[in-house]
Parts: structure tokens; sequence; C-alpha cells
């Protein structure tokens, strides 16, 4: 069975994005799975000599922050965003920061290691690009909405008027027609044959399409009167989105676009939330939270963040086994008090009984002397 790929699976992949941090060098790992494992080391480019760590040692891999989108699709989007500018970072340093070319090999490859505050102001800056192609993306839509609207209208406008053509009985003449060419067909000569043969072919793809609008027409009002008659609680279509009238859109207007990206519902979980000021901003609509108590691995997003100390809720309270369990304890534990209480007394007596006799014996024999 594969490793899942998110917290939910596969529906959820590209919704969460964990981010991890080296405490000793300061590197950061992005990775769109809870656990972090070693193919995660790809994202490193070599900078020096141990640069890039064998393997992920836990104990110095610890949680950074977690990302979490509505949309698995903007979240796959800010990933490679995230990958690409601290890409940049590694490469460009020498354009933005030009002083640091002064520093000593090993204090360089220390600057480019520490990639922690980079991050979180990368991660804003990819938030506000969103926020903003979230309303470009709008506008196209309301934009393909109207062209579809449009050509729409234009089409239908098109067929009705086959449609009254064929209601008039011009699909009649048209067979008239072909019934008076169709033996000055088979009489001419050949060249006279092609011209008529044309005409022919003519004539029956305008039959074909007289019969085809007047065959939609009927199709979309009887379609029409269905969804009247018939009680939606549901949402309720109108008629540009029933299927008869999107079958004469073009194939290019047909294609849906992209869901909007919105920062509704994303959120921020910080294992320190002080490291959030790295950054200058941040956008209004995003959430900021706490992990709470952090081992290893990153927590489940959806799950509650554990606080310290535990509240009175989190304590775990004894159900009907533990207190079944606790009262047979405590039963156990008196029999045995009774028992070892019974054993004492049985060696007082015997005791008790010992001492008398030689007591007795030890004055017999004074007396005797």
């Amino acid at each position: 069975m594969p490793p899942k790929l998110g917290p939910d699976g596969l529906r959820s992949h590209g919704k969460h994005i964990f981010v991890y941090n080296n405490i000793s060098t300061n590197q950061v790992l992005y990775s769109l799975r809870q656990k972090l494992d070693d193919s995660a080391l790809n994202q490193l480019i070599f900078i020096g000599k141990h640069s890039i760590p064998p393997s992920i040692r836990p104990d110095l891999w610890k949680p950074l922050y977690t990302v979490t989108f509505s949309n698995p699709a903007q979240g796959l989007s800010a990933y490679q965003k995230l990958r690409e500018f601290r890409r940049l970072h590694e490469l460009c340093w020498d354009t933005t920061n030009p002083e640091k070319l002064k520093l000593h090999r090993k204090a360089r490859i220390t600057f480019l290691m520490n990639q922690k505050a980079n991050s979180i102001a990368d991660l804003a800056k990819v938030l506000f690009m969103q926020a903003e192609k979230g309303v470009e993306m709008e506008e196209n839509i309301k934009r393909r909405k109207e062209e579809v609207a449009k050509v729409a209208a234009a089409k239908w406008a098109e067929i009705e008027a086959l449609a009254a053509r064929a209601d008039s009985g011009e699909v009649k003449t048209i067979e008239k027609e072909l019934e008076r060419l169709m033996p000055m067909y088979e009489r001419r000569a050949e060249k006279e044959k092609e011209r008529i043969g044309k005409a022919i072919a003519l004539q029956k793809k305008y039959r074909k399409r007289l019969l085809w609008a007047q065959s939609l027409v009927r199709a979309r009002k009887a379609e029409d009167a269905a969804k009247e008659a018939a009680i939606c609680a549901a949402k309720k279509k109108t008629k540009s989105d029933t299927k008869i009238t999107v079958s004469v859109i073009p194939k290019r207007l047909r294609r849906r676009l992209p869901k909007p990206m919105t920062l509704d519902g994303v959120s921020i979980q910080w294992a320190n939330l002080s490291d959030a000021e790295y950054a200058a901003k941040w956008p209004e609509d995003v959430v900021h939270d706490i992990m709470g108590v952090v081992k290893r691995t990153a927590p489940n997003p959806k799950a509650p963040s554990r606080q310290w100390p535990p509240t009175e809720d989190e304590v775990k309270k004894p159900g009907p086994l533990d207190i079944a369990k606790e009262e047979q304890e405590i039963m156990e534990k008196t029999t045995l008090d009774g028992k070892s209480g019974e054993d004492g007394e049985e060696k007082k007596e015997s005791r008790g009984f010992f001492s008398r006799l030689f007591r007795r014996r030890g004055t017999d024999d004074r007396v005797n002397a």
C-alpha cells in the first residue's frame, strides 16, 4: 500500500505545506507530507562542505510552521513559489547582499544556509501574490461568462431562425428540389454530373442543418418545461447552464477556468508565534495559530493544538472499564491485607504459647534448683 501523501491522502495533496527548520544551521525544508523523509534533502544545493546532511536527524529538524489552504491547487502553487524563492536566495545572494562577498568562506556558507527568516518573508509575499492573482482570476471568470452568454445568444438566434424556416415548410421544398435533381444527375454527362452532384450535396447539408436546429429547439423547450415543473430545493440552474444550451458553445469556451485563489480559510500554525515577526506584514485574512506541544513531527493541522499544562477537559477521564479495574484492585488488596492479618494473629498466638511454655520451664528449673 503506497504511503499517504497528506493527512487525508491524495484528496488533500497540496492542501497543507509542512515546513521544517534545522535548529543547528537554520536550513529550511518544505514538505507536502506530515513526516519529513530523506528525499526532502534534494531541495538543498551544495554550498560547501557539510552543507547537505547525509540524512534527516529528527533531533535537529523541528517543525517551523504549517500552512493550510482551502484549495489544494492553491497550496501546490504556493509550494512551487516557496521553493523557487529559496533557490533565488541561495543563488542570487551576491546581487541582493553584495557586502557578503567580503566574508570568509565559512561565514558565507553559514549565511547562505540560514534561510529561516527568508522562508517566513517569502511565505508572506506568496500569500500577497495569491490575493492579487485571485482578483485577476475572478475577473477572467466574469469575462468568460459574459463571452459565453454573448456567443450562446448569437448561436441560439441563428438556430431558432433555422428552426423557424423548417417549421414554415422549407424542408419539403428542399425534398422536392432533390427529387427534381436526382433524375437529371443520372441522365447528364460527366461534367454536368459534377455540377449537379454539388448542388444535391448542398441541399442535403442544408436540410440536415434545418432538421438539427428544429430538433434542438424542441429539446430545449422540453428541458425548460421540465425544469420549471420540477421543484428543486437545491441550486437552481439557469438556461445557460443546461446541457442543450452548452452544446452549441465552442470548445474553447467550454473549458473550465481554474478556481480563483482566495485567502479565506488560509491558516498558519507556528511552532513559535514570535517567528511571524520576520515578515514585515501579513494579509489580513490569514489566521495565525500556535501548534502547541510539538515533538519531532508536525501535528495534524485538523487536530486541536495541544497546550501545556493540559486543561481539565484534556485530562483523560476514567471510563467504566477503568473504574471496574480499580475496584478489582481494591478488592484484591483488601483480601491480601485480610490474609496477612490472620497470619499475623496466628504467629502471635504461637509465639505467646512458646514463650509461656519456656517461661514455665525456666521457673520450674529455678524452683528445683
